[in-house]
């Protein structure tokens, strides 16, 4: 009689983490191998979508295939978005503190969550779209830098990147990060959300450099694609404090691409996107450099952004 509650307790609480996995015929394609892990502890295994109760933080969702691409979504208020896994994994660790800011607000607390990693078809692949957006990228350890260093001192690229630590792409990094608050990680300008007039956290976080103009943001895409077009949103946080907006905006910007072309681009001052096409190039990654701000406009002398779009296509789809 005892061993019948201990097994009717055990199934309880597995299905209070996760009531069902579902499977999703993926054709010719693998299955994905979905996890989630809890103070070590694997306390959820399934295929391709599962349903999982409330997360907590430090939750590590880990996901295996052997396929290069995935369309993904952890919860219900992050959009799914195509990454490119070169070694087939994912992983995503629930934040805590201010990490958790730059998300909105009970993003990580619903009840329920479906997680999902679905295969993505040469079709879909081979159409034209943001290859910049990856609203679950993050900031690894060895990405943090000196954000008061001497100028000119700071690497160009992200160690984590020379490293081999980045499972997930596309993934941004910058030389520096203001004070190194999430408010102001590199990801912020990749996740998707454009919010005009305010900065901060959630809906206004971007990236920020501070008052430098040594200031460079990458975006890796992990493997050769081509680029057809960029667009840009600078912060706009135009409010007046002792006669000066708080935000000017970069008036001009050098893109230099992985194989050393470079564009220097104009820009006017606006929180709308600001689009420039691009002749076709192909790439593993964008950097821009050369920041310069206007310093004509009365202001606290902040610029940042917002933003970034990267549209183009697969090489390989």
């Amino acid at each position: 009689m005892l061993r019948v509650v201990m097994i009717a307790l055990s199934v309880f609480c597995l299905l209070s983490f996760a009531s069902c996995s579902k499977s999703v015929d993926n054709g010719d394609k693998k299955d994905a191998q979905i996890e989630v892990i809890r103070d070590g502890e694997v306390v959820l295994k399934g295929t391709n979508e599962v349903e999982f109760g409330k997360f907590v933080e430090g939750d590590k969702i880990r996901i295996t295939t052997e396929e290069k691409f995935l369309k993904i979504k952890i919860c219900n208020s992050i959009d799914e978005t195509i990454v490119y896994l070169p070694d087939g994994k994912f992983e995503f660790v629930i934040p805590s503190g201010f990490d958790a800011q730059v998300f909105e607000s009970g993003t990580f607390t619903d009840e329920k969550n479906i997680i999902t990693a679905k295969n993505v078809g040469s079709d879909e692949l081979n159409t034209e779209r943001n290859l910049a957006f990856n609203p679950l990228d993050y900031r690894y350890e060895s990405e943090v830098t000196q954000f008061d260093a001497k100028p000119g001192t700071l690497p160009a690229d992200s160690a984590a990147v020379l490293n081999n630590e980045v499972l997930t792409y596309p993934h941004a990094y910058a030389n520096r990060v203001t004070r190194n608050e999430a408010q102001f990680y590199a990801r912020n300008a990749i996740d998707g959300i454009n919010t005009k007039s305010g900065h901060g956290y959630y809906p206004f976080h971007s990236w920020g450099g501070g008052l430098y103009d040594d200031l460079e943001f990458v975006v890796y895409f992990g493997r050769e694609v081509m680029v057809s077009k960029i667009a840009i949103a600078m912060r706009s946080d135009f409010s007046v404090m002792a006669g000066k907006e708080h935000d000017t905006y970069w008036e001009e910007i050098t893109l230099v691409f992985s194989d050393g072309t470079e564009k220097v681009i104009n820009l006017e001052k606006s929180g709308d996107f600001q689009e420039f096409d691009i002749e076709g190039i192909t790439t593993t990654s964008l950097r821009l450099m050369n920041l310069k701000r206007n310093k004509s406009t009365p202001s606290q002398m902040y610029a940042a952004l917002n933003e970034i779009q990267v549209w183009g296509t697969e090489i390989d789809g």
